[in-house]
């Protein structure tokens, strides 16, 4: 199975540090800051809400990609199920 990890330390009162393991042979350098920054972005996130419904699940530029690509909506076949579509 491939290995992608974060430990977090705390280093003061209010910061913490990152570090994050990965194997290179599977993931590329770019992949791993890419999951850097969504990991300390949750982080921050979570950090400044009340609850956890308040937590967006992605960034308005994230979502402004998807609505682009897809639309409001999905079609969704219901006659689908998840051993007929693997």
């Amino acid at each position: 199975m491939g290995r992608l990890s974060a430990e977090v330390y705390r280093t003061g009162s209010a910061s913490f540090r990152v570090v994050l393991d990965y194997r290179s042979d599977l993931y590329s350098a770019a992949l791993a800051q890419s999951f850097a920054g969504l990991f300390t972005e949750v982080a921050r996130r979570l950090a400044g809400c009340a609850r956890l419904g308040e937590l967006p699940l992605c960034g308005k530029t994230a979502l402004k990609a998807a609505l682009a690509l897809c639309g409001e909506s999905l079609p969704y076949d219901e006659a689908q199920t998840v051993v007929s579509r693997i």
